[in-house]
């Protein structure tokens, strides 16, 4: 019987303890006194619920069922209590605007809205802003402006030109975050309400940092350097540190102090240390410095572009690329990095061209410059020179489909002393290469038609030039002359060539006299003739050669001549549809023909790269292929073609060819570029 007492006294308060939920109940009342400076909205609590009252008050909008979320609002401070209350609301109200108005309570739980009324506004203030808070602060901090009037539906604060993020809103304070964005240190702060822009009086500051010394003014890479200052922040976010402009890994101590570590990535030598915060940057008065690089030595002392290069020193940086090398003012490329030792390989000629093959080496490490005083040698046997100037530049292509850097074909190049005289062919520009200095340089136009397939000849310190094709009419055929003179950059023209117009002509001169041979002209057969000309030019006479051609082919072209001494190598086609070439050495004394070994590379266009070197001829395997890189020499003892490996690194096909002394020079064609070539290296 006791047992049935406990447990119905139990269920009892077990159900007492479950108490319903009473909502709080409110009524709204009409608004009265509508005038210029607002209206009094009216309201009644009836009921307070059985939940803590959280806020009461008002909420409107030109739109029905305005709601706490969606609408404009005004919010009690006190305590909430039974009976009649009433605000005199002044803020986002518009002239002649309909307003729906419904008063509110809200407890833990929900939030009780009394019926709606609506009134027609006559106007209502400007909101006020009486004081900002903090004045001082930093970025990301609250800032609260503080005032009268404030609409509450979707507040705009800019701080300066940026807008802040709005945490809560009422009608007499709005809190909102400092934009991350903030640059200025004094900004603005205004709010924008119904087309109206409200201006703080009080401006806010952000807290700049202050440096007053660092500890240690040289150190390197890694090593951690003491700042000291004031205002230094704890918020990560902020807080930044620089070596110049580069980024430090840093640790805040305190508001006075921050360590930094010397980056890696650091470039300059000597710099300031800057701290970032708020976006305000203090710089050190004193600067900081990395150690200095310095260098011992290199090897190998002479190198092949594409090969590997190590420099012996210290004070390297860790970072591959942050070790700048320079050799003969290319930026060759770091390959590795230990604390005693960088190795860099150089590129190759295709892709950079350097000033000089006895190179001066360069360390830059951080703005920390050093040069060896020992010239590093390039070895290669082509060795890159200074470009040909592009209006050097063939404007008449050779076909229609050539890509648009093929303009530098079928230059002529004739050598005074140490200077090539370089151009002509395809328009009249004419310039000068000086072979000691490595220069180009602008000479006089050639006056005559613009022509293809021309020849010439250097006697002395003149050159002499003429024949060809017209090059805007390729079947008219020219005959005439001209002597240029490199001592006054004049030409003159003198008498025409008795050969009558002829193009493809070979011109060539040795101690026997000047000659033209062979070419091309509408009046044999096949267009071509195996004819020698010689001209004299102190005299400006032309004479044909008394010479025995028989065994020569007539049908065949003579497309290259060059001379060896009193002899003259001479290379033509054994018919026209052939790209088989036959050797003679022609006698200019004896004025015969030695038939000597066929070339032996059978793909060679017309026209094809040769020189003279320790008097031996090379001659260029030109075909656009791999093999046009390299050139076949003659040996008088064997009789033979000897292949010689030679690797220019662009295409020179169409090109030039010339030598000054035991050097041969090589390049033009498709592209600009020049190179020297020593079959001694």
């Amino acid at each position: 019987m006791r047992s049935k007492i406990i447990l119905s006294f139990i269920l009892v308060f077990l159900y007492a303890c479950q108490e319903t939920f009473l909502p709080p109940l409110i009524i709204t009342g009409l608004v009265s006194d509508v005038d210029q400076e607002g209206a009094v909205f009216h309201a009644k609590i009836t009921s307070l619920g059985n939940r803590e009252i959280n806020s009461f008050g008002f909420v409107w909008d030109t739109i029905p069922f305005p709601t706490i979320e969606s609408a404009y609002s005004y919010k009690f401070h006190q305590p909430a209590e039974l009976g009649n209350f009433q605000a005199k609301v002044s803020s986002a109200l518009i002239r002649d605007k309909t307003y729906y108005v419904r008063a509110f309570i809200q407890n833990t739980e929900t939030t009780t809205y009394g019926e709606e009324v609506s009134f027609v506004s006559m106007g209502g203030k400007e909101p006020e802003i009486t004081g900002i808070q903090p004045l001082l602060g930093n970025i990301n901090d609250t800032l609260v402006v503080i005032g009268r009037y404030f609409g509450t539906k979707n507040p705009i604060v800019k701080i300066n030109q940026f807008v802040a993020r709005v945490l809560r809103a009422s009608q007499d304070s709005i809190h909102v975050i400092v934009p991350p964005e903030l640059k200025e240190k004094v900004s603005t702060v205004k709010i924008e309400n119904l087309n109206q822009i409200i201006t703080a009086k009080d401006s806010f500051t952000l807290i700049s940092p202050e440096i007053h010394a660092i500890g240690t003014k040289i150190g390197f890479y890694g090593d951690e350097i003491v700042i000291k200052g004031k205002n230094f922040s704890a918020n990560p976010s902020s807080l930044k540190v620089f070596f110049h402009v580069t980024p430090s890994v840093f640790e805040y101590v305190d508001d006075q102090t921050i360590t930094a570590v010397v980056p890696e990535g650091l470039d300059s030598a000597n710099c300031s240390i800057g701290v970032v915060m708020n976006n305000q940057l203090a710089e050190s008065q004193e600067q900081f410095s990395v150690l200095p690089v310095e260098i011992e030595d290199f090897s190998p002392k002479v190198i092949c572009t594409g090969e590997t290069m190590i420099i012996k020193g210290r004070n390297f940086n860790p970072i591959v690329d942050k070790n700048r090398v320079y050799v003969g003012g290319v930026h060759v490329r770091t390959l590795s990095v230990s604390e005693t030792t960088l190795t860099v390989s150089l590129p190759k000629q295709n892709e950079v061209r350097y000033d000089s093959r006895n190179a001066a080496v360069r360390v830059n490490v951080g703005g920390n410059v050093r040069t060896f005083e020992e010239k590093l040698v390039i070895n290669d046997k082509w060795f890159r020179l200074a470009d040909a100037p592009l209006e050097l530049r063939n404007e008449n292509k050779i076909c229609a489909t050539c890509p648009s850097s093929y303009y530098y074909n079928y230059a002529h190049s004739f050598v005074v002393g140490k200077t090539a005289y370089i151009g002509l062919n395809g328009r009249q520009n004419f310039w000068a290469y000086d072979i000691e200095q490595n220069t180009w340089r602008k000479l006089a136009d050639f006056p005559g038609a613009v022509r293809m397939s021309a020849a010439g000849f250097v006697y002395g310190n003149k050159i002499y030039y003429g024949t060809g094709s017209d090059a805007l009419n390729s079947s008219l055929l020219l005959n005439d002359w001209w002597e240029y003179d490199t001592t006054t950059d004049s030409w003159v023209r003198k008498a025409d060539f008795i050969g009558g117009g002829r193009s493809k002509l070979n011109g060539y001169s040795n101690t026997s006299g000047c000659f033209l041979a062979y070419g091309f002209n509408w009046n044999q057969y096949n267009g071509y003739e195996a004819y020698v000309w010689k001209y004299n030019p102190e005299t400006d006479v032309w004479a044909r050669e008394d010479i025995d051609v028989k065994g020569l082919q007539k049908s065949a072209r003579w497309w290259m001549a060059e001379s060896v001494n009193d002899e003259i190598l001479v290379g033509y086609l054994n018919s026209l549809y052939d790209s088989n070439y036959s050797f003679y050495i022609f006698n200019t004394n004896l004025k015969t023909f030695s038939p000597i070994a066929n070339f032996p590379y059978h793909n060679t266009w017309g026209n094809p790269n040769l020189m003279v070197l320790n008097n031996t001829i090379y001659i260029q395997a030109s075909d656009y292929s791999e093999s046009s890189k390299n050139f076949y020499r003659y040996d008088r003892t064997t009789n033979t073609w000897k292949f010689t490996e030679t690797n220019i690194y662009t295409d020179i096909t169409y090109g030039i060819a010339f030598e000054a002394g035991d050097v041969g020079y090589a390049g033009l064609g498709t592209l600009n570029h020049l190179y020297e070539f020593d079959p001694n290296r």
